[in-house]
C-alpha cells in the first residue's frame, strides 16, 4: 500500500495574513582563544494566515516576508505539506496571490495564528512539577553558576553551549539550563537576574532533568 502523499494542492484560498515573524540566527560558528563568534547568519522569515477555519505558514530566507501582516489574499495552485503537523505553504512557478476584500477574524482565531509563528510558553510559579510539562516554559531566576562555554557537534558543525544553573524566584529553588547556539552567546553572570522563555524539559537516563532552549528562546 502506497505512503498517503504529505502534500497538497488544495482549491484557491481565500485568507489573511495575520502576523509576520522575522529572525537572524547564526549558522556557523568559530572559536577565537576562549571567546567564540558567529561566522554565518541566516534570516527566516514567516507569515502566518487564516481564513477563519485553518492556519497556514508561509516561509523564506530571507528578511522580507511573503505577505504583509493584516493584508487578505487569495492564493491559487499553492502546495500545501502537513508534514511537520503544521500547513505550510508552498509557492511554486503556477502559483499567485493577490490581495482580496478584507476577512474579519475572531479575537481567538487570530491569536490561534500568532501562535502558530511563536507558540504560548508556561510561567513556572510556585511548586510545580516542571518536568512533568510537555509545553514549552518560562523561568525566572538569578544566575547561582555557570560553566565554561562548550562546542556540541550538531549536524557536523560545531555550535555552541552554555550550561548554568538558576535560582528560581519565588520559589528559592534550583534548576539546571542549558543555552544553545545564540543564546549561548548571551553576557550572564553569577548574581544576574534572568528571564528565560520557551525553555523545553530534558531528562536524562538517571531521570534527572535540566531545561534546553529552543529556537523561540529569549535571554531578558
Amino acid at each position: 500500500m502506497a505512503t498517503p502523499s504529505p502534500y497538497s494542492r488544495p482549491a484557491p484560498i481565500r485568507c489573511k495574513c495575520v502576523a509576520n515573524r522575522t529572525i537572524c540566527k547564526g549558522v556557523t560558528f568559530v572559536k577565537e582563544g576562549t571567546k567564540v563568534k558567529i561566522s554565518s547568519l541566516r534570516a527566516r522569515s514567516s507569515s502566518a494566515l487564516s481564513d477563519g477555519k485553518n492556519i497556514y505558514v508561509s516561509s523564506n530566507n530571507n528578511e522580507t516576508p511573503d505577505f504583509e501582516e493584516g493584508v487578505s489574499y487569495f492564493l491559487k495552485n499553492v502546495t500545501i505539506s502537513n508534514k511537520y503537523g503544521r500547513q505550510i505553504l508552498y509557492f511554486g512557478k503556477s502559483a499567485t496571490k493577490f490581495r482580496t476584500a478584507p476577512i474579519t477574524l475572531t479575537k481567538e482565531e487570530e491569536k490561534a495564528a500568532k501562535d502558530a509563528l511563536c507558540p504560548p510558553s508556561h510561567y513556572v510559579t510556585e511548586q510545580e512539577d516542571i518536568f512533568s510539562r510537555g509545553d514549552y516554559l518560562t523561568v525566572k531566576g538569578q544566575v547561582k553558576k555557570i560553566q565554561p562555554l562548550r562546542m556540541v557537534e550538531v549536524q557536523g558543525s560545531d555550535v555552541p553551549v552554555l550550561d548554568l544553573s538558576l535560582t528560581l524566584m519565588p520559589q528559592r529553588r534550583d534548576i539546571d539550563v542549558s543555552l544553545w547556539r545564540d543564546e549561548a552567546l548571551c553576557e550572564l553572570y553569577v548574581g544576574d537576574d534572568v528571564e528565560l522563555t520557551h525553555l523545553k524539559v530534558f531528562i536524562w537516563e538517571s531521570g534527572n532533568g535540566k531545561l534546553n532552549s529552543s529556537t523561540y528562546t529569549t535571554v531578558k
